[in-house]
């Protein structure tokens, strides 16, 4: 018997508590601290922003219609010199380990380029982690190609300002 298709719909307000709790896993599993509160904040943020215009996308996967989520993906409009105009960043893909390798990660990605391209957007950029396997193999199924750059990060908080 194959896996139940998810359903791909918008987070809403009562899935935010648990969408901040798989991001705070995420963080935490990644070895980056993070606050629940922080995820919590983000959440609402994303929601607030996802609700407001179309520039953030912020998707829930469920096994039934009204189910709390199983999966989740976070992404903003922005401007891309690399794609010539309006693209699309891909910040957070996750799925919950109990439910990985069923389509669920897929099934998000699918949904987000098909509203990236009714947007009128010209390309997606994302990232992952070199030790996810899982995550390079389903990106580059999908047709995403991997790039020769690398990605640097600064927490203004950590950042020591010389006199």
């Amino acid at each position: 018997m194959s896996e139940p298709k998810p359903i791909i719909d918008d987070v809403r307000p009562e899935d935010l508590d648990a969408i901040a709790q798989m991001m705070h896993d995420d963080m935490i599993a990644l070895g980056r601290a993070s606050s629940l509160e922080d995820m919590r904040e983000l959440c609402r943020m994303a929601h607030h922003e996802a609700a407001a215009e179309n520039r953030v996308f912020f998707l829930a996967a469920r096994l039934q219609p009204g189910a709390q989520p199983i999966g989740m993906l976070l992404a903003h409009e922005r401007l891309s010199v690399r794609f010539g105009g309006r693209s699309l960043w891909v910040e957070e893909l996750y799925v919950r380990p109990d439910t990985r390798m069923g389509g669920v990660g897929r099934a998000l990605v699918l949904q987000v380029l098909a509203l990236a391209r009714a947007q009128g957007l010209r390309g997606v950029d994302l990232e992952a982690y070199r030790m996810n396997t899982a995550a390079s193999i389903l990106y580059r199924s999908i047709g995403f190609e991997r790039l020769a750059r690398e990605r640097y990060a600064l927490d203004l908080d950590d950042l020591h300002w010389e006199a």
